[in-house]
């Protein structure tokens, strides 16, 4: 599989610009980065093998950065998900792939200061997170959540992120990918 480098970065780029200038006063917005692992049952088809649906799961995710809430109440740090589910609505190669993601919850890293938890989705709803969409090593996900900074009403809003898939067992041209890392970008919208 190859790397999208530009392209990636430019679709990250983008996106920020839309929250920069898009956003209306008073809304939930933040950015930073994002990293983590993920493993896929059966796993990801290699070249010239027929498609089929797949189910993945994340151990918990890493975000990086700033979340402000609709008041303005601020949270910069690290956070970390619960383990993420979810599985292909279509079926899916090296090429492309298309799904939803099941609801999860994160939390800040924090012992003190401004504290931030939320959701993503509806518990025991599955697919309720949001979905994704992979065209080779892209991955555009779109996350439906709520969070709260400190002791402040939640936030009702859009979590976009884009990253790099990257192979770690599996080439996706001989064997099957099963496991990736996944590093990239958010913005909440």
């Amino acid at each position: 599989m190859r790397r999208a480098g530009k392209f990636g970065i430019a679709l990250v780029a983008a996106i920020a610009m839309v929250a920069v200038f898009v956003l209306p006063a008073g809304a939930a917005s933040g950015n930073g980065s994002v990293s983590g692992t993920v493993s896929s049952s059966p796993g990801i088809p290699p070249v010239g093998q027929p498609a089929h649906i797949d189910s993945f799961h994340f151990t918990p995710i890493v975000l990086t950065g700033q979340f402000a809430d609709n008041n303005n109440n601020t949270f910069q740090g690290e956070i970390t998900t619960s383990d993420v589910f979810g599985r292909n609505t279509t079926k899916e190669d090296v090429t492309q792939g298309n799904g939803v993601v099941d609801a999860f919850t994160f939390h800040d890293t924090l012992t003190l200061g401004t504290k931030l938890n939320g959701t993503c989705g509806t518990a025991n709803l599955p697919g309720s997170a949001g979905t994704f969409m992979r065209v080779g090593t892209i991955v555009e996900v779109a996350l439906h959540c709520s969070y709260q900074v400190g002791t402040a009403p939640k936030a009702n809003t859009t979590v976009t992120v884009v990253a790099q898939f990257t192979p770690t067992s599996g080439d996706g041209i001989t064997t099957p990918v099963t496991a990736a890392n996944f590093t990239g970008e958010y913005v909440v919208m």
